[in-house]
């Protein structure tokens, strides 16, 4: 159970080494911001087509309903581009479902590759994060303002 939690604990932190990266090389923001949010998003539906596959494979059907309701959530939020909610919404998701993952699957192999998605996902997300916050920043000094 403990390794359980450690490997939960260990797949959120690729937002932090997205962070780390994007401060690592931040010549690489602009021109790779395409690449980032293709990745992201390929990421993003391979943890979703693999949530339905396990709750599938492990005749949870009833659950199938929390990715179902959560790709929707997602889509409203991707068209109204917020952003920040719209990360806090994926890695509640994440989350919830890694605890579900634990609950349903405990001995079982399939359990190492969401969280191994969920790490990979987050190095995107880190690094649109700071291009994000460093386009904003941009965008705020050429209006003139400080």
């Amino acid at each position: 159970m403990i390794n359980q939690i450690l490997i939960l604990l260990f797949s959120l932190t690729g937002f932090l080494f997205g962070l780390i990266l994007s401060f690592i090389a931040p010549e690489e923001l602009k021109p790779g911001k395409k690449y980032f949010i293709l990745i992201k998003e390929i990421l993003f539906y391979l943890i979703i087509f693999f949530s339905f596959f396990i709750f599938i494979y492990f005749k949870n059907y009833y659950f199938i309903l929390i990715p179902l309701i959560y790709l929707i959530l997602n889509l409203i939020l991707v068209k109204k581009k917020k952003y920040l909610l719209e990360e806090i919404l994926n890695y509640s998701f994440f989350i919830l479902y890694l605890i579900l993952l634990i609950i349903i699957s405990l001995k079982s192999n399939l359990s190492l590759i969401l969280p191994s998605l969920i790490f990979f996902y987050g190095l995107p997300s880190g690094t649109l994060a700071r291009l994000r916050l460093i386009e904003k920043q941009e965008a705020k000094y050429s209006d003139g303002t400080k």
